[in-house]
């Protein structure tokens, strides 16, 4: 018997059981990335502004002492000089710039620069530059 008919067999049987199981992502010392995040987690689900298109979620999480801003699954529209921002309520230019997205669909993760004050953070902005238009904005809800 073939390995891919042995695991199509153990699939199917685990399904007419009723076996739990779930895809999970790791991080890169293969600990559920779940198991890594801090109290403080606070994620969002994008939405276009000023007539672009956004989707997406943005997790704003501790990962080993670092504040890591993840956007996940991310589908941007694209434009020259799409940059990156976390704010409160929204106002990206008294907020925190963390730079250029330099992808606009799949994943994406920005460090936050060490020493960086999050009280009042509640949303994550993409900005352009070029344009001066908002692009898209998640706002943030605690949660782990």
């Amino acid at each position: 018997m073939k390995l891919s008919s042995i695991l199509v067999f153990l699939l199917a049987f685990a399904v007419a059981v009723g076996l739990p199981f779930s895809a999970y992502s790791m991080d890169h010392k293969g600990k559920d990335m779940m198991d890594t995040m801090q109290e403080g987690t606070q994620s969002g689900s994008f939405y276009g502004i000023d007539n672009h298109n956004a989707k997406g979620t943005a997790i704003l999480k501790e990962v080993d002492g670092k504040t890591l801003l993840v956007l996940k699954g991310i589908k941007v529209d694209r434009v020259p000089d799409g940059q990156v921002y976390l704010a409160r309520d929204g106002q990206f230019r008294q907020g925190v710039h963390l730079g250029k997205l330099k992808t606009f669909k799949g994943n994406v993760t920005f460090a936050v620069p060490a020493g960086t004050s999050l009280e009042g953070i509640n949303s994550v902005v993409i900005w352009c530059r070029a344009f001066n238009v908002g692009i898209g904005q998640a706002d943030l809800m605690a949660g782990k």
